[in-house]
C-alpha cells in the first residue's frame, strides 16, 4: 500500500507541465472551497476540478495542474533511500530527490509554516509549489501546483496555501 501511495504521488508530480512559450498566468478569479473527510482546499473558480474519494485534481485551461490528497511520509522517505522516522522537512527534501531521479528537479525554497512544509522549485521546464501538512506521521496531506512558470504563484498561494484539516 505504501509503495502504491508513493507511486501515485510521484506520478501526479511527474506529469508537470512545461512550455517556453506559455503566456503569463491569468489573475485568479473568485475562490471556491472543496472539502473531503481529510482536508479542505480553496481554488480559483476557473479551475476544472475532479473530486475522488480521497484526492482532488484541478486543471486550468491555460495549462497548469494541481492536486491534493494523502501522502505517506514514510514511503516518500524510504523510497528516496532515507530512514524512517523523519520529520516533514526531511520528507520534503527526500520528495524533491525522488523528483530529481525522474527528471530535473531543483528545490529552491523550503519554508516551515504553522506545522506545514512549503516548498517551491524547478521541475523539468516548469515550476512546482508543494505543501506538506503532517497529520499523524507517517500520515500527511499534501497539495501541489505545477505550472509553466513563476506567474502561477498567485494560484499556488491559493491552492497549496489553503490546504488544511476540515475543521480548522
Amino acid at each position: 500500500m505504501r509503495s502504491l501511495t508513493l507511486l501515485v504521488v510521484v506520478g501526479l508530480v511527474a506529469g508537470a507541465c512545461s512550455s517556453d512559450t506559455a503566456p503569463p498566468a491569468p489573475a485568479p478569479g473568485p475562490v471556491q472551497t472543496v472539502c473531503l473527510p481529510e482536508f479542505c482546499i480553496d481554488y480559483p473558480a476557473e479551475w476544472v476540478i475532479e473530486v475522488g474519494e480521497d484526492f482532488v485534481t484541478l486543471n486550468h485551461p491555460a495549462g497548469a495542474e494541481a492536486s491534493a490528497g494523502r501522502i505517506d511520509m514514510q514511503g516518500v522517505v524510504e523510497g528516496a533511500g532515507g530512514a524512517w522516522p523523519a520529520d516533514g522537512e526531511e520528507t520534503m527534501r527526500r520528495f524533491w530527490e525522488l523528483l530529481d531521479d525522474l527528471g530535473t528537479a531543483d528545490l529552491e525554497e523550503l519554508r516551515l509554516t504553522d506545522g506545514a512544509v512549503d516548498t517551491e522549485g524547478r521541475l523539468d521546464d516548469g515550476r512546482l509549489w508543494h505543501r506538506l501538512l503532517p497529520t499523524m506521521p507517517p500520515r500527511a496531506i499534501g497539495a501541489e501546483l505545477r505550472g509553466p512558470d513563476r506567474t502561477w504563484e498567485a494560484h499556488a498561494e491559493i491552492i497549496t496555501g489553503s490546504l488544511r484539516a476540515p475543521n480548522s
